[in-house]
């Protein structure tokens, strides 16, 4: 697929910063079927934190209500995923949810974890029900849902963004949504999310887990980012693998030099990933 759409250079409509609230403060409300959900539509009560830098914040916050979010979009085909926590000179934990209605449980594991400073991913892709090891690997993984596109801004590895280079990351992000929305009118909203420094896109699909994919995933990356990628932000094009974890929106980001929270954007509604239809095809990236 040779990719020849021309962007405008302005951000996607709709791309905003969604509130933060402490656990008390939730009020979860179920979005109309078909609509496209914002992380402010899930918020009542909210609690404001600056676009300031996070990283000397003792109020730095888990985001709950985007957490949620996150979790009933990616696991919306009931399909289980890997949960997986990392952090600095400590052992990888994980869980895997089984399919079903599990949120709870997840959001209980990812808080816990993110207490101990620990960073918070997931397997964007479903896993094959018979995995029980630590960590999977490709070959654990049944068949690609999502097609992640990871956009970072330039800087040294493992540090905070500052909020000039966040902001670089955001114009790359908006332009491939454009480009997305524009070559695939019919799909599916991506899901999109900050992931504290960076923004990270989510295009929904139904593709088998097959070298032949493998290789049309890696072309579109590629392409991707020679099109979009500039001197400040990156399209990162090793997320290409299909067991490739990605932070859970709305966790806290932690760095060498200090943290910040991510957060949910927007995503389709539940009800229309569940359906299937409206998602990317093998065929249309031929």
């Amino acid at each position: 697929m040779m990719i020849k759409q021309n962007c405008t250079g302005q951000d996607a409509e709709g791309l905003h910063r969604s509130s933060q609230v402490s656990a008390d403060q939730l009020k979860i409300e179920k979005p109309a079927a078909g609509g496209t959900a914002t992380g402010s539509e899930f918020c009542e009560q909210s609690r404001s934190l600056s676009m300031s830098n996070d990283s000397t914040r003792a109020d730095v916050l888990v985001d709950e209500v985007s957490i949620r979010k996150f979790i009933s979009l990616i696991t919306a085909d009931g399909l289980p995923r890997e949960f997986r926590t990392l952090g600095k000179n400590k052992r990888p934990k994980s869980l895997t949810s089984t399919g079903g209605t599990q949120t709870d449980g997840i959001v209980n594991f990812l808080t816990e974890q993110q207490r101990t400073n620990r960073n918070c991913y997931v397997t964007v892709n479903p896993i094959k029900q018979r995995v029980s090891r630590l960590q999977v690997s490709d070959g654990d993984i049944s068949h690609r849902t999502f097609i992640p596109v990871d956009v970072d801004p330039v800087r040294k590895s493992g540090t905070l963004a500052t909020d000039e280079q966040r902001e670089a990351a955001k114009s790359v992000c908006s332009k491939v949504v454009e480009w997305y929305r524009t070559n695939f009118p019919e799909n599916l909203p991506p899901i999109i999310g900050c992931s504290g420094s960076g923004w990270q896109i989510l295009i929904p699909c139904h593709m088998k887990a097959s070298e032949v994919v493998d290789k049309l995933v890696d072309r579109l990356l590629s392409e991707l980012s020679k099109k979009f990628s500039t001197e400040d932000a990156k399209i990162d094009t090793t997320v290409k693998n299909r067991s490739r974890i990605m932070r859970v929106c709305g966790t806290v980001a932690h760095y060498s030099d200090g943290k910040r929270a991510g957060w949910f954007e927007s995503g389709p509604s539940v009800e229309d990933l569940q359906t299937g239809r409206g998602r990317l095809t093998e065929i249309a990236l031929q």
